[in-house]
């Protein structure tokens, strides 16, 4: 990669993908050159090819609910991100692609962002706040547990994370009231089969747009404790085996009442 493209790759903000890796594309030899419908016949959407054997596990400060609105909005928000960064816009989770703030949506239209992923991306919700018509979240996103499909290999990093962040603002103020504490003290269960990776089946969006931000608040408390001798800059290694694969957490039970 040359150092021009670096640098236009690392000013990208909100991108999993891009942020936490610092590389763009990589050989589309090993790239499907389509990829498998997300809307099946049944209209039920399930996850592309690209996706379908990583996972993402999510974790959070003390007191936020990963399964409060906000938290659930950036959940969802970052796997479409994710997923349109390796299979295509058309294939984010619904209604994606019409929240999306219209300039960053141009983003996904580069092909040589495109490819597999396996194994597990770990992120982290850092800080929710509430700006009155949304909320602001920041979270960081840890690149050291997936590898990216290169020529055969697996492309692996080995760093810190990268902190990113995304704002919610909603558009609909028929919209009930919404917190960022938990309304209730019962945890949805998991959906099965969470090896593979976990999708909503419902529109998480509605109502809402969403804008990625600045963060600019370091993740090296969280990285280090889970990755004690992790370097401050990523190291990149290859595998010919893909990465271990870890349950998805929280994951998507199914639409709450």
């Amino acid at each position: 990669m040359t150092p021009r493209s670096s640098a236009r790759l690392t000013a990208t903000i909100g991108a999993v993908i891009i942020l936490a890796t610092g590389c763009g594309g990589t050989d589309t030899r090993d790239t499907p050159t389509t990829s498998t419908s997300s809307r099946p016949s049944s209209g039920v959407y399930e996850p592309p090819d690209e996706v379908r054997n990583a996972t993402v596990v999510w974790s959070a400060e003390p007191g936020i609910d990963l399964f409060s609105t906000p938290a659930t909005l950036m959940r969802a928000a970052n796997e479409s991100d994710i997923i349109g960064s390796y299979a295509g816009l058309e294939h984010a989770y619904p209604g994606y692609a019409n929240a999306l703030d219209r300039p960053y949506a141009t983003r996904y239209q580069v092909e040589s962002y495109r490819g597999t992923i396996a194994g597990t991306v770990l992120n982290h919700i850092q800080r929710i706040q509430d700006t009155g018509d949304g909320y602001l979240v920041e979270f960081c996103a840890l690149p050291n547990a997936y590898g990216q499909l290169d020529d055969g290999r697996y492309r692996r990093w080995y760093g810190r994370g990268s902190a990113l962040a995304a704002r919610f603002t909603r558009t609909d103020d028929t919209l009930a009231p919404t917190t960022s504490t938990p309304t209730t003290t019962t945890t949805p269960s998991p959906a099965p089969d969470r090896m593979h990776w976990q999708a909503p089946t419902y529109n998480v969006f509605t109502g809402w747009t969403i804008s990625y931000v600045v963060n600019e608040t370091s993740c090296d408390d969280w990285a280090l404790s889970l990755y004690p001798d992790a370097p401050v800059e990523n190291e990149i290694s290859y595998s010919d085996t893909p990465p271990p694969v870890q349950p998805a957490y929280p994951g998507w039970p199914t639409q709450p009442d």
